[in-house]
């Protein structure tokens, strides 16, 4: 899994300040690497193509380019697969499908400012509206609490703020050489995530908790975006969302409640859960940051299962009755009892070839253990 974290936990640092580690930069860094690379995906330099210069003229002397000389390349026949191309590229071009239908669109009013709406073929299927000063100022004494808890977090911390992937890939094992499609989908699912997250942010923007006392002292250092919602809780719940429903074909609000008798929501959650609070310990996001960074998430993550399925896609209010309370923390118990999205929000517009064909390559991968 340290492959999976190591060439996506580039694709979250730079741009994205302390926060994501190597940020988007990095995504078209270690995991586009060798598609900007040379031949054979070495790393492109002045010496190689002076060496490659040489060598051509040395071994090959006059050539004649008349075309009875010229073979005929072969070329793809299956362009729903995507196969022909880089890891890199497959998910330049899928992110590229996904972007063009859904949105972000500013919905705030003179009396509630700093709300957004993220919309699904021009459907909303989530809208965010960020709490006043006031609130913020009550959630206060959580992140007090929670600093507590920086001596045994730090090592989780540190390492999530450039990879949180390789915490789900510890629970189900995602590598290159098992589930390859899998883990490529979430790399995919996380770059989407941020994409959305990053403007959702700037339409609710909300100073951080480092603005409120000079005493939080954050343990890493605080992004320059807004802090409400967490983009951590929403990447972590959105992978977790994707992830669960790959496994086991449930939904988010199945996963997040846990099967019958169980009191815990499935593993995939307990991570998202965890990665978020750590972020909170970590001083940089209060607990209302998080609850609403898991709704996006998870309907980010519906509403990617919806285009490669065509299945109804499903919406949630985060503002509208379900919102945090200022004196109350971001449990899994909170979110169990919060999280009921609308059972339907309307029929997805059509499918994407390419994508379905990722989606079911990523799918069969997975196995049903009473098989």
């Amino acid at each position: 899994m340290g492959a999976v974290g190591g060439s996506h936990g580039g694709s979250h640092g730079g741009s994205h300040g302390g926060s994501h580690g190597g940020s988007h930069g990095g995504s078209h860094g270690g995991s586009h690497g060798g598609s900007h690379g040379g031949p054979g995906g070495d790393i492109a330099s002045p010496f190689l193509a002076q060496a490659l210069a040489t060598t051509q003229d040395a071994i090959n002397g006059y050539w004649d380019a008349k075309p009875e000389n010229i073979r005929t390349p072969q070329t793809p026949t299956d362009l729903d697969s995507l196969r022909y191309l880089s890891e890199g590229r497959r998910i330049e071009v899928l992110l590229g499908t996904l972007t063009s239908r859904m949105q972000v669109v500013p919905t705030g009013t003179a009396a509630n400012p700093k709300k957004a709406e993220v919309r699904l073929d021009g459907k909303p299927i989530c809208s965010i509206m960020a709490p006043n000063l006031a609130a913020f100022k009550k959630q206060m004494v959580w992140v007090r609490n929670y600093s507590d808890l920086r001596t045994d977090r730090t090592p989780e911390i540190t390492i999530q703020t450039a990879d949180i992937m390789s915490f789900f890939g510890a629970a189900s094992l995602l590598n290159y050489s098992h589930r390859r499609r899998t883990t490529e989908l979430l790399m995919l699912v996380q770059s989407l995530a941020i994409h959305l997250e990053m403007q959702v942010k700037h339409y609710c923007w909300s100073p951080r908790p480092i603005d409120y006392a000079h005493q939080v002292q954050p343990i890493i250092q605080s992004p320059d975006h807004s802090c409400f919602p967490s983009g951590h809780a929403t990447e972590a719940y959105a992978l977790a969302t994707v992830l669960h429903r790959l496994e086991t074909g449930e939904s988010a609000r199945q996963g997040i409640r846990g099967r019958v008798g169980q009191r815990q929501p499935a593993m995939a959650f307990r991570i998202a859960h965890r990665i978020a609070v750590n972020r909170i310990i970590a001083g940089v996001h209060f607990p209302v940051d998080s609850a609403a960074g898991a709704f996006l998430g998870c309907m980010i993550g519906e509403a990617i299962h919806s285009v490669a399925t065509l299945e109804p896609t499903v919406a949630i209010d985060y503002g509208s009755g379900t919102k945090l309370p200022p004196k109350e923390d971001f449990t899994q118990r909170w979110l169990r009892s919060n999280f009921s999205p609308t059972a339907d929000a309307g029929p997805v517009a059509d499918t994407s070839p390419l994508f379905k064909t990722f989606w079911e390559s990523a799918k069969n991968e997975w196995y049903k253990e009473d098989a």
